[in-house]
Formats: C-alpha cells, structure tokens, sequence
C-alpha cells in the first residue's frame, strides 16, 4: 500500500466523517436552510456531495488505471448536478447520512488501492480545468469538494 495513498484516503474519512457528525446535528429547521455557494438547500448539497462521491471515484479510478475517458464540460456537470437537485430535494437527513458513508466508504477503499504510479498518472477529468494527478484530482474533486461546499452546508446549518 502506498503511504501517500493512506494519507489521502485518511485526509478523505476525516473530512467525510466531520461533514456527517454536522449533518446529523442538524435540525429540522436547518435541513431546508439554502447554501451560499450553490442556492441549494442544506438537503440537496448534502446529497450532491454524497452522490458525487461515487461518480468522483469512478472517475478518479478509470484515470488511474489508465482509462481515457473524454474530460466532462463543466456545463455538463452543471446541468447533471441542477436536474439532481430537482429530483432530490426531499432527500432526508439520514438518506444523506447513509449515502455519505456508503460512497465514503468506496472512496478511501478505491484511494488506498491506489499505487504510487497511479498517484502519479495525469489526465483531464474537467475540461476546463488542466491535466492534474491523480493526486492532486483526490485533493481537487474528493476532498476539496468537501471541504468547498460541505463547509458552505455547516455555515448553512450552524455545524
């Protein structure tokens, strides 16, 4: 096992179980409260980050191995996360709980499987955004996207 695949599978669960202990102090009132970065409800970017988890991971891991996959617009993206957002805006708090866990736990497995070489393979996931590690994609899209909007969600909330 890589060690800096530990870390950053380690820097993920902390991340990840910080944002669930938030969410599951969160009251009734604070679960519709609106986000400031996205306008969504405290509900629906708890879900965004629980889904995302999975799609992150699965596109994390096909650069990883060295699948070449065509970079995804950010209007795409956009467009996928707004229909979500439409559909989920009912989702309960421990739906959410339950999917940040599940999709957690998929993350750290797919970042401690990773090796050094992989780590260090580089590719677009974003079109917008250049190439990057695939490193610097789990500390850009994994934990960053954590860290981003799950900090807007506990500013939100009160957490």
């Amino acid at each position: 096992m890589s060690a800096r695949a530990q870390a950053l599978a380690e820097q993920f669960e902390r991340a990840n179980g910080e944002l669930i202990a938030a969410i599951g102090q969160c009251g009734d009132e604070g679960w519709g409260v609106r986000c400031a970065d996205t306008g969504w409800t405290a509900a629906v970017q708890a879900d965004h980050l629980g889904a995302g988890q999975a799609f992150i991971a699965d596109r994390i891991g096909r650069l990883a191995r060295g699948e070449v996959d065509a970079p995804l617009p950010m209007a795409v993206i956009e467009q996928a996360n707004e229909q979500r957002a439409g559909q989920r805006a009912g989702v309960s708090r421990d739906e959410a709980i339950a999917q940040l866990r599940e999709n957690g736990a998929a993350m750290a497995q797919m970042i401690r499987g990773l090796s050094d070489e992989q780590l260090a393979r580089t590719g677009q996931i974003v079109a917008e955004v250049p190439a990057r590690s695939v490193e610097q994609w789990i500390a850009y899209l994994s934990i960053g996207e954590i860290e981003r909007h799950g900090g807007r969600l506990r500013e939100a909330i009160g957490a």
